[in-house]
């Protein structure tokens, strides 16, 4: 289990969350409608409803250097052929599956206090390569 201090988190998340609205996070590649509709990156980053709050919490997670994140990152959560497959809602329900089943079996990481699954983290550092422009896929 990987233990952050919540005081670091938090100091992080604004910061984090504030470089979109920043000159520099003008300039990062936005993805068009298109994009977001084939890339299963994207069709999985759908289901977040704080893509950009996720995105810190994914820096945290990649902080913490417990596991390279890079472009495996998404096939260790769900195939991308069954991401493509998959509903916007099977997508949700497929991650509550992967949530409980991590919880169950004790694969989990505590980030300043907070516990997530390591899916759940997992999927935040996938969110944060995307919005950084780190290859994901």
């Amino acid at each position: 289990m990987i233990s952050l201090r919540r005081r670091t988190l938090l100091k992080t998340l604004p910061a984090a969350a504030a470089v979109k609205g920043t000159l520099i996070g003008a300039l990062l590649p936005s993805r068009s409608a298109e994009a977001a509709e084939t890339d299963p990156v994207e069709r999985l980053l759908a289901v977040l409803p704080h893509r950009r709050q996720a995105a810190a919490v994914g820096q945290v997670y990649a902080a913490t250097g417990t596991e390279a994140i890079g472009p495996h990152l998404l096939d260790s959560l769900i195939p991308a052929e069954r991401i493509a497959a998959a509903t916007t809602s099977e997508l949700r329900e497929l991650l509550r599956t992967l949530r409980r089943e991590d919880f169950r079996e004790g694969r989990t990481v505590t980030m300043e206090g907070w516990v997530l699954s390591v899916s759940e983290a997992r999927l935040c550092a996938l969110a944060w390569c995307s919005q950084s422009g780190q290859p994901v896929a």
